[in-house]
C-alpha cells in the first residue's frame, strides 16, 4: 500500500484519534436544541401498493405514504437540524457549534433513538438516516473541548446502528433490497459508522456493499434493479448513485479501495448515466412514461453526490450538470457537500497501493 497523501492523513487524523478532551459547554449545547429525539421504535409500512398490483412499486398508496410520512418526520427533522449544526461548525470552526452538536447527538444516544425497528420497512428506513448521522459526527469528532463521555455514547450508538443494518441484510439473503439501493445506504452508513468508530469490519461490510451494486451496472451504465421501478426509475436510479459514490469517496480517501477503478469503470458508467439524464441524455434520459425530476433544492439534494464524484473524476461531460445545480446538499449524505474538503477530503484522485 502507499503512503497516505497530506490531505489523507488529514482527514484520518480528523476521523481515527480518541484523544482526550476537555468538557463540553453545555450552555451552547442547549442553545441550539433540536427539539425531542427520534424514537426508540420505529415501525411503518411502506408507500407503494406493491404486490401483484404494482411488482414495480411504482404507484403511491395515498393512505400507506400519508402513514410512512408521519412517522418519518420527526427522524428527518432531527437528523436535518444536527446536519445543520455540524455544518455550521465547519464554516465557523468554533469549538461551542461542535459542542453543541455533540450534544444533540448524545441526547439521541442516551435515549437510544431507533435502537429497536418494528417492520422492515423500518429497517429500509434506517440507511439513509445512520449514514446523515454518522456523516454529521465525522465532521466534528476531532473539535477540540469536546466531551470523552458524550463521544463514547454517540460512537456506541452509531456503531449499533450500523451493526443492526449489517444483520438485518445479513439475515436476509436473496431480497431485492439486499441487491439494490437499500444495500447500498446500508453500505453507506457502516462504512461512516465503522470510520467514526474505528471498527474496521464494518468499514470491509460497507465497502463491499458498494460492490455489491457495482457488480451489476451493465455496460450502459444502468443498474437492473433500479430499471425495473417503472416511472420511478429515474428518480431511484439517481438515488442508487448517492451512496455508491459517497462511499468510493471514503474508501479512496481511507486508502482502503478504490471503486473508481474496480470492476472496468463501473462507478464512473454509472455516474455518468444518472447525470446525462438530467440532459435528456442516455439510456435513463430515453426512458417513456418517466415522473418529472423535482425542481430546484429537491433535485440539488437528490444530485448532491455529483460535487464530490466530480472533486475525483473531473468528467467534463456532466459539466453542463454541474452548473444546473445551484446547491449541493443533502443530509443523508452529511449536509453541504462543498464543506468536504473541511474534512480534509482530498481534492484530486489517488489509488491505493495494489
Amino acid at each position: 500500500m502507499r503512503k497516505p497523501t497530506a490531505p489523507e492523513l488529514a482527514f484520518l487524523a480528523m476521523m481515527g484519534s480518541n484523544a482526550p478532551a476537555s468538557p463540553a459547554n453545555a450552555q451552547n449545547a442547549q442553545a441550539a436544541a433540536c427539539g425531542p429525539v427520534p424514537p426508540v421504535t420505529l415501525q411503518t409500512q411502506g408507500r407503494y401498493v406493491g404486490g401483484r398490483a404494482d411488482p414495480s412499486h411504482s404507484q403511491v398508496d395515498e393512505e400507506q405514504d400519508a402513514t410512512y410520512r408521519a412517522a418519518m418526520q420527526p427522524v428527518r427533522d432531527y437528523l436535518q437540524c444536527v446536519v445543520q449544526q455540524t455544518n455550521r461548525y465547519l464554516r465557523s470552526q468554533r469549538p461551542a457549534d461542535a459542542q453543541a452538536a455533540l450534544a444533540m447527538l448524545a441526547q439521541a444516544a442516551q435515549a437510544g433513538s431507533l435502537t429497536q425497528m418494528q417492520s422492515q420497512q423500518g429497517w429500509l428506513s434506517q440507511g439513509q438516516t445512520v449514514s446523515g448521522l454518522a456523516l454529521a459526527y465525522l465532521q466534528i469528532r476531532q473539535a477540540p473541548a469536546l466531551a470523552p463521555d458524550q463521544k463514547a455514547q454517540v460512537e456506541n450508538w452509531l456503531a449499533n446502528l450500523a451493526e443492526g443494518l449489517r444483520g438485518f441484510m445479513d439475515a436476509n439473503p436473496g431480497r431485492d433490497f439486499t441487491r439494490n439501493n437499500h444495500r447500498y445506504w446500508a453500505g453507506l452508513a457502516a462504512t461512516a459508522s465503522g470510520i467514526a468508530t474505528n471498527r474496521p469490519a464494518l468499514v470491509d461490510w460497507g465497502i463491499e456493499s458498494a460492490r455489491v451494486g457495482l457488480r451489476q451496472v451493465r455496460s450502459d451504465g444502468t443498474l437492473p434493479l433500479e430499471m425495473a421501478r417503472g416511472s420511478r426509475t429515474r428518480d431511484y436510479y439517481i438515488l442508487a448513485v448517492a451512496p455508491l459514490t459517497k462511499i468510493a469517496e471514503l474508501a479512496l480517501a481511507t486508502n482502503r479501495a478504490d471503486l473508481y477503478r474496480e470492476l472496468n469503470g463501473a462507478l464512473p458508467r454509472l455516474a455518468y448515466t444518472a447525470g446525462a439524464s438530467l440532459m435528456g441524455q442516455g439510456p435513463l434520459g430515453a426512458l417513456p412514461g418517466q415522473e418529472p425530476l423535482p425542481a430546484g433544492n429537491s433535485l440539488a439534494s437528490r444530485m448532491a453526490w455529483l460535487h464530490g464524484y466530480q472533486r475525483q473524476q473531473n468528467d467534463l461531460r456532466l459539466g453542463d450538470v454541474m452548473r444546473r445545480l445551484s446547491r449541493f446538499n443533502a443530509t443523508a449524505l452529511g449536509g453541504d457537500q462543498t464543506l468536504a474538503t473541511g474534512m480534509g477530503l482530498p481534492l484530486g484522485r489517488s489509488s491505493p497501493g495494489r
